[in-house]
């Protein structure tokens, strides 16, 4: 009697065994089935923040870029302006610079001007115009700086820090 209680017992343990072993086994493919996703969320998430990081990065430097060529444009076109008139000539002086080089000339700037040359200088003149003959030609009362931006030439912010230019000269 002995003996067979024996042997249940080792059939019980052995059946325990086989169960524990299941178990643990459906324990790590429930934990890899969670963390698969998991880790895929993470590797998104670190992605997005390497992508925000260089994309803010080259903004930045666009940016500086875009108001260094705008400058040197700028002393580019005062460097090679007309000779002055007679009279000052015959008095050895110069005319005046202004402290401002957008305040050189008296009339109000242009919108693409202003954008071209304080804020965006990748715009072109060409695209300028294009957009001035398709404000006239479709009458539809749209502003220049809306069809610029609707063509994807500039961006909304390049258009509202060139207005705030404009305002000011």
């Amino acid at each position: 009697m002995e003996e067979e209680h024996q042997a249940v017992a080792k059939e019980v343990a052995k059946a325990f065994d086989g169960i524990a072993e299941k178990k643990t086994e459906q324990v790590h493919t429930i934990i890899t089935v969670m963390l698969i996703p998991l880790g895929l969320i993470i590797v998104a998430f670190l992605i997005k923040m390497a992508y925000d990081f260089f994309t803010g990065a080259a903004d930045k430097v666009g940016k500086g870029v875009g108001s260094i060529s705008s400058k040197l444009k700028a002393t580019v076109a005062e460097a090679v302006k007309p000779a002055p008139d007679k009279k000052s000539q015959s008095s050895g002086k110069l005319p005046a610079m202004p402290k401002d080089p957008s305040k050189a000339e008296s009339r109000p700037r242009l919108l693409g001007e202003v954008i071209i040359r304080f804020v965006n200088a990748s715009l072109t003149a060409r695209e300028v115009e294009d957009a001035v003959r398709f404000q006239k030609q479709s009458n539809n009362g749209k502003r220049i700086g809306e069809i610029l931006i609707e063509r994807g030439v500039v961006t909304s912010d390049d258009v509202q820090r060139a207005l705030k230019i404009q305002k000011k000269t």
